[in-house]
């Protein structure tokens, strides 16, 4: 049962848990023993190269800034574009790394995008679909823009898509143009 994996998980309006207000998950692994995911909107103001610095006492060349993966404490990970350092299998074109062999690779020889976390989110078995069956998410489909799109507004910007395919769904449409007036 991999159902999950691959798929954002986009908090509700009602979903209660501080953690996890307006956030945008990507469930990087979905098994029968529970799942596992990484908030993709939570910036932190200390960059990776300090980060790596304190973590290793080496210096590395990646730019950018460390995320808060969730409230799990713990490993710091990497969801990136480079299939030879892969862990697991996100979608197609996009992989994630914990392991710190794979790390170390990404960090010599950066793949085109990546973005480094530290902490995930978590899930016992059956909790995340009690929390999907609760309306405490919205699931939208996976696709690596989305996994490294700037965070300003991205719950917004996931929350208007999600609540778009709604109304597909409700009205029974299968196929909508990217530009409606082309219809």
């Amino acid at each position: 049962m991999d159902l999950l994996t691959g798929q954002f998980l986009i908090a509700s309006d009602q979903l209660a848990d501080p953690n996890f207000h307006q956030t945008v998950v990507l469930v990087v692994q979905h098994t029968d023993d529970g799942a596992m995911g990484i908030v993709v909107n939570r910036p932190t103001p200390t960059t990776i190269t300090e980060a790596w610095k304190k973590i290793t006492g080496d210096t590395c060349s990646i730019h950018g800034v460390m995320h808060i993966g969730g409230p799990c404490e713990g490993m710091v990970s990497v969801l990136h574009t480079d299939m030879n350092a892969s862990d697991l299998v996100v979608l197609d074109d996009l992989f994630f790394s914990a392991n710190k062999d794979s790390i170390e690779r990404i960090i010599s020889t950066p793949p085109e995008e990546c973005r480094f976390f530290i902490g995930y989110a978590g899930w016992g078995p059956g909790q995340l679909e009690g929390e999907l069956g609760r309306g405490d998410w919205h699931l939208l489909p996976g696709r690596r823009d989305f996994a490294f799109a700037p965070q300003e507004n991205l719950w917004l910007i996931l929350r208007k898509k999600c609540a778009g395919l709604s109304v597909l769904s409700a009205m029974n449409i299968k196929h909508m143009p990217n530009d409606p007036t082309m219809n």
